[in-house]
């Protein structure tokens, strides 16, 4: 526990370091280099087992790769693991096992380019001095999937990082994103829905805006209603919809999926109440932050039906997994309207608020409740 909460102390002083005062430079300085670095060092000196896709695809693949003389033979092997990896996520491995057949280079490099990634996303949404506290709900929230889910991590990375062409109304530069985050990990691909959910969600009424969002806009009320029932509705009908993709034969753990599905239970309930307490303190400033920020509808409403979507967990353990790229927004969310409430004293107790939260989800997950099989942390090198 002790190397985890030293490299998040060690991360957001440097990101502190890189980003204060600093609100419009997207260019990464040297000790953003750094906050990134100590997180890949992390990743790469762990023991295989901590994390617990590492146990399978993770170090089975690379071996694989080492062993294989020709790419060629390498994305044709019907090793279970690697044939249905995704093409491209085969290639990346391979590469990788050209530079070393040490297994630290593989998650060091895997791990670099999540943080390259989210970092840069943080870069260019402008979060200046709270940068650090967007990096830290990194490490409390999602460094777990980054040590497990390692080619979904990637994936959601690039997409993170790819938001930016939703704004610039770059349909086809985000279709692109999106292609080549599906290709890391095929869940991604419902990331496209985020583009136009953007203008759905967005509210603004200048002539430059689009007619759909000047639409929604003026119903904003009863578009947000919709957008909770259908969400609602995929969790209820999360059984039959599971069902259905999983006789389409495109992947096989997709029917893994789908043979999970347990009865009874349809809420998470410590997920549930976790994630509402991270949304809580917006949800409080809703309106005036609406009304100072056409975009935080966007982001609060993302985070809403990540949080219903996520209770489909409940029905199928690993089906958290189609929502949260969606979750990840989380990390721009908090910091970049943090500055919009009013009083200092206010801005300092969600600060504090947030630290405590997030440790407490962090132990609760990874200790507790041994999630993602992160804890304890075993150095192999």
């Amino acid at each position: 526990m002790i190397i985890y909460f030293a490299s998040v102390i060690l991360s957001c002083s440097f990101t502190y370091l890189d980003t204060y005062k600093k609100n419009h430079a997207e260019k990464i300085g040297l000790a953003g280099w750094i906050a990134i670095l100590i997180s890949c060092f992390l990743a790469g000196a762990r023991e295989i087992g901590v994390g617990s896709d590492t146990i399978g695809y993770g170090s089975i693949m690379f071996e694989v790769a080492t062993r294989t003389n020709s790419l060629s033979a390498y994305v044709n092997s019907n090793i279970s693991y690697v044939a249905q990896a995704e093409l491209v996520y085969r290639i990346f491995i391979y590469l990788i096992s050209r530079i070393s057949k040490d297994i630290f280079f593989q998650f060091f490099i895997i791990q670099f380019v999540i943080m390259l990634f989210l970092y840069k996303g943080f870069k260019e949404n402008h979060l200046g001095r709270y940068t650090w506290l967007a990096m830290f709900l990194y490490y409390m929230l999602f460094l777990g999937f980054s040590l497990n889910l390692m080619r979904q991590s990637m994936s959601i990375a690039i997409i993170f990082w790819g938001m930016r062409y939703i704004k610039q109304r770059e349909f086809f530069k985000y279709l692109l994103v999106v292609i080549i985050a599906s290709s890391f990990q095929m869940t991604s691909i419902v990331s496209i829905f985020l583009y136009p959910f953007y203008y759905i969600c967005l509210d603004e009424t200048k002539n430059s805006a689009s007619r759909l969002t000047r639409f929604c806009h003026r119903y904003r009320r009863a578009i947000n209603i919709c957008i909770l029932l259908i969400s609602a509705s995929v969790v209820i009908g999360a059984r039959n919809i599971i069902g259905f993709v999983a006789n389409l034969g495109i992947k096989k753990s997709y029917s893994v999926q789908y043979n999970n599905i347990r009865g009874g239970k349809l809420f998470n309930n410590s997920s549930l109440i976790l994630m509402i307490m991270f949304i809580f303190p917006f949800w409080i400033w809703y309106r005036n932050m609406r009304r100072k920020n056409g975009e935080f509808n966007f982001y609060f409403m993302t985070s809403i039906i990540s949080i219903i979507i996520w209770q489909i967990s409940a029905i199928s353990q690993e089906m958290y997994r189609i929502i949260l790229f969606a979750w990840t927004l989380i990390l721009i969310m908090i910091p970049k309207y943090l500055p919009l409430i009013n009083l200092k004293k206010n801005r300092t107790i969600i600060v504090l608020y947030y630290m405590a939260l997030g440790t407490f989800y962090f132990v609760y997950y990874a200790v507790v409740i041994g999630a993602n099989k992160i804890y304890p942390y075993v150095l192999r090198i």
